[in-house]
């Protein structure tokens, strides 16, 4: 069977931070058309992504779009890469009409760079953003679907969507043409975790099932190993990618304070700032 290369490096200690990855090909599918990023960058930050390449020519958008990521060199140019993943958009949305028809390649993407103290994130599509803290998981991104676009403008109710077929139509992807990634940017605290994954993760577990395997792991490889068995327990049949990062204490960061400089300390479970850019509008959650 032709499976995906392997995925960049799983394992990753960099600073404060430890990170691993873990992808396992669906049963139904005759390649894995994931990839996944674990970045080193310098000043002690980590860059992880993950890429959920769309069936026929997904495996190639996806690296297209984790290449590009790939080339990041350092933190600050991170800045720059709404405008990139649009420029990639266009890209990709322009070689799927090279031979007169639509070819269908495209790819979301989940990713974020973390920091001594902060943590920016951008996505598109439905691969999803969660953070672990003080015994609770939240999702931070909303899936870009025609289910959420059909219920921000009233046309299905809250109740409905759960089991409207909107809900998996996604309205937003590399290669749809018409690309809007959505950022967002909070503080990280200590013992943070942070977790990225395609939809073949969070479509075979529910937020409790997610929530029970953080529960009951300390470190991102038990807690990655944990999450791919329970989904594959639950029949999951898609490519499943995730990668876990947590945030720990280090005596040195590249000469940098190891203690959280600037961080709320309140020991509340309110985000301090989340910011999201959503169709135009600016949207601040506290």
């Amino acid at each position: 069977m032709n499976r995906a290369r392997p995925p960049y490096p799983t394992a990753l200690f960099h600073g404060a931070f430890s990170a691993f990855g873990l992808s396992h090909q669906g049963p139904c599918r005759p390649t894995n058309e994931d990839r996944s990023l674990i970045k080193a960058l310098p000043e002690a930050c980590v860059l992880v992504a993950v890429a959920d390449g769309l069936s026929g020519g997904g495996a190639w958008a996806a690296q297209t779009v984790i290449d590009a990521l790939d080339a990041i060199a350092h933190a600050e140019a991170f800045s720059e890469l709404q405008q990139r993943v649009m420029e990639l958009d266009r890209a990709v949305h322009g070689h799927n009409f090279r031979d007169g028809e639509f070819q269908g390649k495209g790819s979301t993407l989940v990713c974020a760079l973390l920091s001594s103290h902060r943590l920016h994130w951008l996505h598109v599509g439905d691969s999803r953003l969660y953070l672990w803290r003080d015994s609770m998981l939240t999702q931070v991104t909303e899936d870009q679907t025609l289910g959420r676009f059909l219920l921000q403008e009233g046309e299905i109710s809250a109740e409905q969507m759960p089991g409207h077929y909107s809900r998996h139509v996604m309205d937003q992807y590399i290669g749809c043409g018409h690309c809007e990634p959505e950022t967002g940017a909070m503080q990280i605290r200590l013992d943070d975790q942070f977790l990225v994954c395609s939809d073949g993760l969070h479509r075979a577990l529910t937020s409790a099932e997610l929530q029970a395997v953080f529960s009951a792991r300390t470190t991102p490889q038990e807690a990655a190993a944990a999450l791919v068995a329970a989904a594959i327990r639950n029949g999951a049949e898609d490519d499943i990618t995730l990668v876990v990062c947590a945030r720990r204490g280090s005596a040195s960061e590249s000469g940098k304070d190891a203690l959280e400089k600037g961080m709320d300390r309140s020991g509340s479970n309110a985000w301090t700032e989340i910011c999201c850019r959503s169709r135009g509008r600016q949207v601040t959650c506290l």
